[in-house]
């Protein structure tokens, strides 16, 4: 979305295949996964409450993720990428889109932050 390869986008940012292989043991308990952007299976859900409706650049990170989402199948995972604030449900995961860092003087940081500790 938006970006142009070798200055706002470099292909050696992307997740491959090796890394998600070298990964490690599957039968370890996985609670919580934090990453940049988030699997492909929730992105329209992403880009709904982006409202972004125009053509998106999908990588192979986005489609990897997902291979991580069914091997570990985290309680949250964390994810920023698209400067908004929002949480969705994907079967037992919950994902948390976190906005840019702000501190917490406004009442709106104030409120996200609040939503994310109660939950």
């Amino acid at each position: 979305y938006l970006r142009k390869p070798g200055i706002s986008w470099f292909p050696q940012e992307q997740l491959t295949e090796q890394q998600v292989n070298n990964l490690f043991d599957t039968s370890k308990n996985v609670d919580i996964i934090v990453s940049h952007t988030c699997p492909f299976v929730i992105l329209d859900r992403v880009l709904d409450k982006c409202r972004i409706f125009g053509p998106v650049t999908v990588d192979n990170t986005e489609k990897l993720l997902d291979r991580i989402l069914t091997m570990y199948n985290p309680s949250m995972w964390f994810f920023g990428h698209w400067h908004h604030f929002g949480h969705f449900r994907k079967n037992n995961t919950k994902f948390y889109l976190l906005d840019m860092l702000h501190d917490f003087s406004t009442p709106r940081n104030r409120m996200q932050y609040r939503i994310i500790k109660e939950q």
